[in-house]
């Protein structure tokens, strides 16, 4: 009796849906397991990757089938799961008239390569860091989207102030 296989890509981004699916439609029962877990028995599955830590992380896939005659069969498969690479936008509070400074912060290890700004006033950037003059005061919500060397995605929000400059009169 053929045994039954299955097929995921090796790295991974956080937050990908692992699409798991039998080739067999021949059997009686089927296991699907992560890192020895039972997961379901269903011939197609999807499982949400997550990975709380700092660090790749690996995770085994496992699929248990036993055939109408009573063989069995099982197969693995292994996927590492890229974490989030710790993003996160560096910016002041400014003032209307000056000119807003924006700098990305990243664990170098992941090799953040692509950026993109959205400065929250249809106006757009794509280096590292940044510097944007805004035409008008107020709050500004800012997006900043980075892809890693896996083509893992990344995206991160902050908020800036545009502060309207005090009157002065005497």
């Amino acid at each position: 009796v053929p045994g039954s296989f299955f097929g995921l890509s090796d790295t991974l981004c956080l937050n990908d849906i692992a699409v798991l699916s039998d080739t067999n439609a021949n059997v009686n029962a089927r296991e699907w397991r992560r890192n020895g877990v039972l997961i379901g028995g269903a011939m197609n599955l999807t499982d949400s990757l997550i990975n709380t830590t700092s660090s790749i992380a690996q995770w085994v896939y496992s699929l248990w089938t036993i055939s109408n005659s009573g063989c069995e069969s099982t197969s693995f498969d292994t996927v590492y799961i890229r974490p989030f690479s710790a993003l996160s936008i560096g910016t002041n509070n400014t003032c209307f008239g000056d000119t807003a400074s924006f700098t990305s912060s990243f664990a170098p290890s992941f090799g953040l390569t692509n950026f993109s700004w959205d400065f929250g006033d249809n106006t757009f950037g794509n280096g590292q860091n940044e510097a944007h003059y805004y035409a008008a005061p107020g709050p500004y919500t800012v997006r900043l989207s980075a892809i890693d060397s896996e083509g893992c995605t990344q995206v991160v929000y902050d908020t800036i102030d545009v502060a309207l400059l005090p009157q002065t009169d005497f």
